[in-house]
């Protein structure tokens, strides 16, 4: 189990930091941060929509302390930390009412995270979701069921080529030493050396369903959203860096 309260403390302590709502069981309630700092150009970043992928928090919390201060003059951050905090206290995918989030971003929504979060969006340059992938992904009933990968990936969620980036990521992932996923398809979505591009690489029935909180994102706030993976196996240091490395390579093409 994760030390949420050390979490907590560092995100509430950061400036810009609000608290969206409590979200939980009836026992155990927590509360649902929101983070927005600068100026400029709108962007969205999120991470622990699933408990049990804590580095994107980690990675989060890393950026806000040492990268963020470079690019307040030009981005407006809307920061959203820790989506699933009694996810990450309890080290689970899923939330207090047994929902994986990442299935609920629609119209109607049983899960109470999703609807505080949905009520705060705008229209963003791009958006980037961080995620973790690992053996415990699948056995999930709502998670492929197809071997996962051990090496890093991403998906970049944009009709314009022009503006896709996703090959630029995975180029820096790879000058710091980092593996990249090149199997030739990744959960039958088409891999082109470690990016999914989406709409024409997807094969995926569970993800072409289009209630991810990329697929909501790009349809209604964004021309360009990211989900990017790191494997649970890494080192927790590698994982952290490769989240930042990512947001990074998106902010300097901006």
């Amino acid at each position: 189990m994760t030390d949420f309260k050390v979490i907590a403390h560092e995100i509430a302590s950061q400036e810009g930091c609000t608290t969206l709502g409590l979200v939980g069981s009836a026992e155990e309630r927590y509360p649902l941060y929101q983070i927005k700092r600068g100026r400029g150009k709108k962007v969205l970043i999120s991470a622990g929509v699933h408990g049990d992928e804590p580095a994107g928090v980690h990675a989060i919390l890393r950026f806000l302390k040492e990268e963020i201060q470079k690019y307040e003059d030009r981005f407006e951050f809307t920061i959203f930390p820790c989506m699933n905090p009694y996810g990450l206290v309890k080290s689970t995918k899923r939330n207090a009412q047994d929902l994986n989030i990442n299935r609920q971003f629609k119209e109607g929504s049983a899960a109470e995270e999703v609807n505080l979060i949905r009520a705060q969006l705008e229209e963003y340059e791009f958006t980037m979701d961080l995620h973790e992938t690992g053996p415990d992904s699948f056995m999930d009933p709502d998670e492929p069921s197809e071997e996962h990968p051990s090496a890093f990936y991403l998906w970049e969620t944009c009709e314009d080529k022009d503006l896709r980036v996703g090959t630029e990521i995975v180029k820096n992932i790879e000058k710091m030493g980092l593996p990249v996923c090149k199997w030739p398809t990744i959960y039958d979505d088409i891999n082109n050396g470690g990016v999914i591009w989406y709409p024409e690489n997807c094969g995926t029935p569970i993800y072409a369903a289009g209630t991810t909180f990329e697929a909501y994102l790009h349809a209604h706030h964004t021309k360009q959203a990211f989900t990017i993976e790191t494997p649970s196996g890494w080192k927790l240091k590698d994982r952290i860096l490769a989240h930042i490395v990512s947001l990074r390579t998106v902010l300097d093409k901006k």
